[in-house]
């Protein structure tokens, strides 16, 4: 069976897409070197409004510079990530009692 060019360009194309639709896991990212040492390379879309208990949290990181949204990224127990407004008073007090980034 012969492909031709364009069917094999197209092919490539679909496969990069959903690759990286895959690895986004839902989450929008973006990581240049400068934040791969220093920050987080997973970008908010939107805050959690809800305060997190701070027995949930193991720790917490900053969103990307490149980001749309200044964030505070917190990873839970069960390894999840939690955007949240870094202007929130709870976010302020949930970063002072964990273990910085």
């Amino acid at each position: 069976m012969k492909l031709s060019l364009a069917a094999l360009i197209f092919l490539f194309l679909v496969a990069t897409f959903a690759l990286a639709d895959a690895s986004s896991a839902g989450e929008d990212t973006k990581e240049t070197p400068d934040e791969a040492r220093h920050g987080s390379s997973h970008c908010c879309t939107k805050y959690d409004r809800r305060p997190i208990p701070l027995k949930l949290l193991v720790s917490y990181e900053y969103a990307g510079s490149t980001c749309p949204l200044p964030a505070i990224i917190f990873i839970t127990k069960a390894n999840k990530r939690i955007c949240a407004n870094p202007d929130d008073q709870w976010v302020k007090d949930r970063i002072h009692k964990l273990p910085p980034p």
